[in-house]
């Protein structure tokens, strides 16, 4: 019978074996058979901890075992633009939406890298369809507008990035985004106070403090940057 005193270093020492959840779903993925959601969580532990490739391996594997583990498709889609594949991610989540159409993440990542490669209009109802399944998303609606934004509708822009603040106060992003689009519309006092806002929550907000540089020397330099 193992005194208390035991029972404690025991559970200390395990604890310091499982110095990380990696460590634990390797152990978990060495010591059992195709198991598929061993690998999709080693693959989220690793990517939480920037090994992306890694990763993406055990998200494959994850599939190979289970081609319908929907999740996995998912975190594909989410590691791929990381690794500089937009296209692939949006093949990814379009298959996970296949087996489950409900996911409203899945509509705000195709949206995200469809944004990014310039395919606005596209990413716009991506965006759309996120909203309609979580209408209080404030990431969702800052995204919209910036897509808007790249596309030169300003004013659009303008109402989506209020009503992400509207939805989250205090949102930096969003604010930054709104001085942005404020001053794209020749705005640039109140375009300064927002970036100056974004710069006393967040000082080390290098898009904000050129934002408001650029608009302070001369509004009519302003190259607006967009933050997601």
């Amino acid at each position: 019978m193992h005194s208390r005193g035991n029972v404690h270093r025991d559970t200390f020492k395990q604890l310091r074996h499982w110095r990380d959840s990696a460590s634990l779903f390797a152990h978990a993925v060495a010591h059992t058979k195709n198991n598929d959601l061993a690998y999709n969580s080693l693959g989220v532990a690793l990517a939480d901890q920037n090994r992306i490739k890694e990763a993406i391996q055990n998200y494959e594997r994850t599939l190979a075992i289970n081609p319908k583990h929907w999740k996995a498709l998912y975190n594909l889609a989410e590691a791929h633009p990381q690794q500089g594949d937009p296209e692939t991610a949006v093949r990814r989540c379009r298959q996970a939406l296949a087996l489950n159409p409900g996911y409203m993440k899945a509509h705000y990542n195709i949206g995200v890298a469809l944004t990014a490669q310039g395919a606005y209009d596209e990413a716009i109802a991506e965006f759309q369809s996120a909203m309609q399944l979580n209408p209080q998303s404030a990431e969702t609606r800052n995204y919209w507008g910036i897509a808007l934004a790249y596309k030169y509708e300003t004013g659009a822009a303008t109402a989506r990035f209020h009503a992400a603040l509207r939805l989250r106060l205090g949102f930096v992003h969003a604010m930054n985004n709104l001085g942005s689009a404020l001053a794209q519309q020749g705005q640039f006092d109140a375009a300064i106070a927002l970036f100056s806002e974004v710069l006393r929550v967040d000082p080390d907000n290098d898009s904000a403090r050129k934002n408001r540089d650029l608009a302070t020397e001369d509004g009519k330099r302003l190259q607006p940057k967009y933050e997601p």
